[in-house]
């Protein structure tokens, strides 16, 4: 069928049909890549009308997964710009990962979005000013960040970099914090303010002290997942004992073996 062909049945289908067939033509992952050959953008190169269909649909480009490219920013740029300015308004998730001079390209980039940003997936490498990059994110509600580097003074230097950011996040109910091994005692009380209000929280690397601690710093838990290493079996009793109505998932390991355990309710 030449999709062209104005007399073809695509051209024919009614407004209202089109825009679920091109719902339903997104790839299947949770953010999604500029790509010309893949939608949404394949479907501004099809015919005027279904440009002017697909570009009219806020909900195709509410999902985006960036990239940054020091060799060709401003072409970078102008792509992921034009991609946000047809949200129009709407609720952003974003995927981003973040290593040494990104935040140059990202700040000014994300800039005039700030209050569309409900959801963020951040992984940080060595990146100059962590922090920036999650202040001033007003409508965040969910936000993932993933800590990977080889530099434990690096590790150390990110997560004291973000934490004073994120508890600063009123809407934040849903957190993770992967790929760090420095979430202590020490760290934990510069969370507090957000513990508070969080209903679903995952963190890895973590201690059964710092569990028990988690569970009265956030009252309103729906939902911990935890990864933690305990010597001996029986110290899982006084957590149980604590999590109340909290659902838990957890990896476990005592020595070397690993037991997982889901869905815990007390």
């Amino acid at each position: 069928m030449n999709l062209y062909d104005n007399t073809s049945l695509a051209s024919r289908l009614p407004t209202e049909v089109l825009c679920y067939i091109f719902i339903y033509s997104l790839p299947q992952t949770d953010h999604l890549s500029p790509e010309s050959q893949s939608s949404p953008l394949l479907l501004t190169r099809i015919c005027r009308r279904w440009r002017e269909i697909s570009m009219d649909m806020p909900s195709l480009w509410c999902r985006l997964s960036i990239e940054v490219d020091q060799e060709n920013l401003q072409q970078w740029s102008f792509c992921y710009d034009s991609w946000l300015k047809r949200t129009r308004g709407h609720p952003l998730s974003l995927e981003m990962s973040c290593f040494i001079n990104d935040s140059t390209f990202l700040q000014p980039l994300l800039q005039p979005y700030i209050h569309q940003v409900s959801s963020l997936n951040v992984t940080f490498g060595d990146a100059d000013t962590p922090g920036e990059l999650l202040d001033d994110l007003p409508a965040l509600q969910v936000l993932q960040v993933d800590i990977s580097m080889d530099s434990d003074c690096q590790e150390y230097y990110t997560l004291h970099s973000i934490l004073p950011p994120i508890f600063r996040l009123a809407n934040l109910h849903t957190l993770e914090l992967k790929g760090t091994t420095y979430f202590t005692s020490v760290l934990l009380p510069k969370l507090n303010p957000t513990l508070a209000h969080l209903s679903n929280l995952t963190i890895h690397q973590c201690e059964q002290y710092m569990v028990l601690r988690l569970l009265q710093l956030a009252p309103n838990l729906s939902s911990l997942g935890i990864c933690g290493i305990f010597s001996i079996g029986h110290h899982l009793k006084p957590l149980l004992k604590a999590v109340g109505n909290c659902t838990v998932s957890m990896a476990i390991g005592f020595s070397a073996e690993v037991e997982h355990l889901s869905g815990i309710n007390n």
